[in-house]
């Protein structure tokens, strides 16, 4: 088992005591919240209509491989 000591270190909270951040930076995220990535992130983009009520708002729709995100 690992020290409490390496186990609070990876704590974001605990970095951003540690380090006197403002809790907005790298200090604040954790291992599995810096490997996340958007959906969108690799897919195409085509501008389209809201469907909803009429007015004709535009808006961005977003595919991959032939299928909407």
């Amino acid at each position: 088992m690992a020290p409490l000591g390496d186990l609070l270190s990876k704590w974001p909270l605990i970095r951003q005591i540690r380090e006197y951040k403002d809790g907005t930076g790298l200090e604040s995220m954790s291992d599995k919240t810096r490997a996340m990535h958007a959906r969108i992130e690799d897919a195409q983009v085509a501008r389209s209509v809201c469907p909803y009520c009429g007015v004709g708002c535009g808006q961005l729709v977003y595919h991959k491989d032939g299928k909407l995100i």
